[in-house]
């Protein structure tokens, strides 16, 4: 798949982040990361 993909050709998958979906994403990593520590901190 990776020959084909520096090759040039032309292959499906899902369309890349927007701006709205990093942070998103970010945020909601931070939310579960920050309530991990709490737990483990206790």
């Amino acid at each position: 798949m990776a020959s084909l993909r520096e090759g040039g050709v032309p292959t499906q998958g899902p369309p890349p982040f927007n701006a709205k979906a990093k942070h998103r994403f970010a945020a909601r990593l931070d939310t579960i990361l920050t309530r991990a520590l709490r737990a483990a901190t206790r």
